[in-house]
């Protein structure tokens, strides 16, 4: 079974209610432009971080987070961060992960997660350079998770990535419970999610996890999840995944919250010409409509939770874009539906 911080909330029955986008709210707050700025906060600005989780927190998030997305030696390395002390630079990536919880921490939130994000650029396949590194690199990561209650390894878009992060996560924190979550394609599969940088289904993606840690002499991860997709992709996902996975094991699922498809929205690197174009429209209007233009409303979006929990999902929550209060709908939505069970 599932240990203590992956196991629900008795304010909302068979669920675990995770936070929101902290990167994406952190982004409207302050000024910085990308993941990797939000995560040298955790160092610079930790009072920031530690007011975007404990928005998160009053609305009903049963864990937070850590804000670790973009603290990976690939996007610290672009603002000088590496792995080892250099002359010039005494912050490392350690460091980072390490203040990141400790921001997470500081809210008094039942449970703090820390996340393992893709080795390189969301959405992308991991270059077999990346790949060959992943050891040191999430090994540097983890190092500084040891305070954490729990991980989560997400956004990730190919079972190698999903491999690369749960041997890594099983060997240095081996007491630590994990969840892997997997992206998938927003359209066209809702029937059949299939992961997003690789078309493997995501039931192969899960067997190929499981085998590795197996043959690994590893314990598997406790369960898997979909993360970072539409919603209607993110309900389709916990419903194969709780189809292939065994009722002791966890199924996770969070979506985004745009006024687009999120392949779309982000206009993922190697697109067709329509949608780099459609990025370099968009471009300038995306962050300044934001808070007005969310496609879901707190509503639908607590809705969709609900559908998930349903479906068998017991941890849930919001990706990209989901604000505090779509986790406070979620949060009233969840009570309500566990005090008619």
């Amino acid at each position: 079974m599932p240990s203590a911080p992956f196991t629900c909330d008795a304010r909302y029955g068979t669920c675990l209610l995770l936070d929101g986008g902290t990167g994406h709210e952190l982004k409207l707050r302050t000024d910085a432009k990308a993941f990797v700025h939000t995560s040298l906060m955790n160092v610079q600005e930790p009072g920031v971080v530690t007011d975007v989780h404990s928005a998160f927190v009053r609305a009903g998030a049963t864990a937070v987070t850590a804000n670790c997305y973009g603290a990976t030696p690939h996007h610290l390395a672009k603002a000088g961060v590496h792995i080892y002390r250099t002359k010039n630079r005494d912050m490392t990536v350690t460091d980072v992960c390490t203040a990141a919880c400790s921001c997470a921490r500081n809210t008094g939130a039942r449970t703090v997660l820390a996340s393992l994000p893709p080795l390189g650029e969301s959405y992308e396949r991991a270059t077999e350079e990346l790949l060959a590194y992943a050891n040191e690199s999430y090994g540097a990561m983890l190092a500084g998770m040891q305070d954490a209650d729990g991980l989560i390894a997400e956004t990730l878009t190919t079972s190698e990535e999903g491999v690369a992060a749960a041997l890594a996560a099983r060997r240095e924190c081996p007491n630590l419970p994990l969840l892997v979550s997997f992206t998938c394609h927003d359209t066209g599969y809702a029937d059949r999610p299939t992961l997003r940088g690789s078309n493997e289904r995501l039931e192969d993606a899960v067997r190929a996890v499981d085998a590795a840690c197996t043959s690994a002499g590893v314990e598997p991860p406790d369960g898997y999840s979909v993360n970072c997709s539409d919603a209607a992709m993110v309900l389709s996902g916990v419903k194969a995944l709780r189809r292939e996975l065994a009722a002791a094991r966890l199924v996770g699922g969070y979506a985004n919250v745009f006024p687009s498809p999120t392949s779309a929205h982000f206009g993922a690197r190697g697109g067709g010409l329509h949608i780099r174009i459609r990025r370099l429209i968009l471009a300038p209007l995306r962050w300044l409509k934001r808070r007005g233009a969310r496609a879901m409303t707190p509503d639908a979006f607590a809705k969709h939770v609900c559908a998930c929990a349903d479906a068998g999902a017991n941890i849930v929550g919001g990706c990209c874009g989901a604000a505090p209060e779509h986790i406070a709908r979620a949060s009233e939505l969840l009570a309500a539906r566990a005090k008619l069970r």
